[in-house]
């Protein structure tokens, strides 16, 4: 099977109208979709979703509907013979319902008035929750922590990812685990943005770094100028995927760890 793949997107869409309607706000793939990058050689699938809407209230039950859409999915991807990895599309926040309206918090930041609202508990919770559900399923192959934490105030991202990996592993749960790193995960800004060492412990040693990269000149991926445009600030851009990404990589050897590119793309 190749480890090459492609990311789904639609199930985390419409995160301004929450919970929202499947089909309406947000959707999830079809059966054929797996079939399809199956049958390109395109193996590899990572399904977002949203978090708040697995789990409407922190550290209470996940939601029956959204949970079935998430199982249905891993039912496709083992009959497509195609590896899933399931995250949380959420970027280091969750949003609260406070009097009819959803307010965002980052994971272990106090808010103004000194309360932390949302805290690394809350997140091990959740993913002690999915292992319950999908430990034993062969149609999950992996799980990405979080995509793209970014701008995580007094937040600490190395240790609210060691916290979801311990939950995990606490329920006797090996598989695959991605970690991302903290600013969007940028390959090119690794080691200023995580430090210069892993910090990841693994009981099952089954974790894989995560990075993504993309080509522009802010490296945001909206590719909002041409190419001769970006050519004119990146001298060496037919190179620049491979100097950023090297970064991340001459990190993964200098640790003795393993890496993982989870987004790349170009128009």
């Amino acid at each position: 099977m190749s480890m090459l793949g492609v990311n789904l997107s639609g199930a985390e869409w419409g995160d301004q109208t929450l919970p929202g309607q499947p089909g309406i706000h947000y959707t999830f793939h079809s059966e054929r979709s797996y079939q399809y990058w199956a049958s390109k050689g395109l193996g590899l699938i990572r399904l977002a979703f949203r978090w708040e809407r697995l789990q409407p209230e922190l550290h209470g039950p996940l939601d029956a509907a959204y949970l079935a859409l998430l199982r249905q999915s891993a039912r496709w991807a083992e009959s497509s013979a195609v590896k899933l990895i399931i995250q949380p599309h959420n970027f280091g926040r969750y949003r609260i319902n406070e009097d009819g309206r959803y307010n965002e918090y980052v994971i272990d930041d106090p808010s103004a008035d000194g309360r932390v609202r949302v805290t690394k508990d809350d997140f091990a919770d959740l993913w002690t929750r999915l292992s319950h559900e999908f430990r034993y399923s062969s149609g999950v192959y992996g799980y990405d922590l979080m995509n793209e934490p970014h701008d995580m105030g007094r937040g600490d991202w190395r240790q609210i990812s060691q916290c979801a990996v311990d939950a995990i592993r606490a329920s006797r749960d090996a598989k695959l685990i991605l970690v991302p790193g903290t600013a969007w995960s940028s390959a090119e800004r690794w080691t200023a943005a995580n430090g210069p060492t892993s910090w990841i412990v693994d009981p099952a040693d089954n974790f894989l770094y995560e990075a993504h990269c993309y080509f522009d000149r802010d490296g945001s991926g909206t590719y909002q100028r041409t190419y001769d445009e970006e050519a004119a600030f990146i001298p060496d851009l037919p190179d620049a995927g491979t100097r950023r990404v090297s970064r991340f990589v001459e990190w993964c050897q200098t640790n003795g760890v393993r890496g993982y590119l989870g987004e790349l793309g170009a128009p």
